[in-house]
């Protein structure tokens, strides 16, 4: 059951992957974070993250039911509001429990003319990495989901040969130290402006140092994806 909920990404053309999932649940390797990077057709790839409400195998259900709904969903719409908009109404009706929400983000990568267009639904853990090592947020274009039926926006970011996109959950900047003092989105800023080289080695240096702050003591679910955009024959 574990493998079944399990994050996952397929290899993408051009591009540089890498992963991290942490669970805060022990003797559990799924939560309530989940990635998945699909490939759509030679040049494009359904981009998620998303982080439910809760932790653990319960919640874990909910990220299975997440994944495989908004695959579905891009089958049939194109457009990542449009594709939060009817997965919002989805939730809402499959689950019917008002203390579950889910933050996410959807895009969809184009690796021929090196566009992201995203929709985010209250997920404020999305940056960018310029390849002059200048680093920005991704903006929330809409409301968290599973509360209301609310509209989404599309955003296009045009992207460069070795920006890094990186996407995750809340673990990374609500981790604590040993003051309890959280990480904070200006922290993960930083630490990101200070991290260059391969996708999956920028991953491994932000839990590195995720995990030594906190003392090895992570006390939320961390889920990461990175793609460095135009480097390398991965999935070629």
């Amino acid at each position: 059951m574990q493998r079944a909920f399990q994050s996952e990404f397929e290899p993408i053309p051009h591009c540089q992957v890498g992963s991290a999932y942490i669970s805060a649940t022990r003797h559990v390797a799924v939560g309530g974070d989940v990635f998945d990077l699909y490939r759509m057709d030679e040049h494009r790839a359904l981009m998620l993250i998303a982080d439910v409400s809760g932790k653990g195998v319960d919640a874990a259900v909910i990220t299975a039911f997440i994944k495989f709904t908004i695959r579905g969903i891009a089958l049939r719409r194109h457009d990542p509001a449009e594709i939060l908009a009817e997965f919002n109404t989805a939730f809402q009706r499959a689950v019917q429990n008002p203390d579950l929400f889910v933050s996410m983000l959807v895009g969809v990568l184009d690796t021929e003319s090196r566009t992201l267009t995203y929709a985010s639904g209250g997920h404020d853990s999305a940056y960018l990495r310029r390849a002059n090592g200048t680093v920005e947020s991704l903006p929330v274009t809409g409301p968290i989901l599973g509360v209301m039926e609310q509209p989404f926006a599309t955003k296009v970011v045009q992207l460069a040969q070795g920006d890094v996109l990186l996407l995750a959950t809340d673990g990374l900047a609500e981790s604590r130290d040993r003051q309890g003092q959280q990480l904070n989105e200006s922290g993960v800023l930083a630490w990101l402006a200070q991290t260059d080289g391969g996708a999956q080695q920028i991953v491994d240096n932000l839990v590195s140092r995720a995990r030594k702050r906190a003392s090895n003591q992570m006390t939320d679910d961390l889920a990461m994806l990175a793609i460095r955009v135009g480097d390398g024959t991965q999935g070629a």
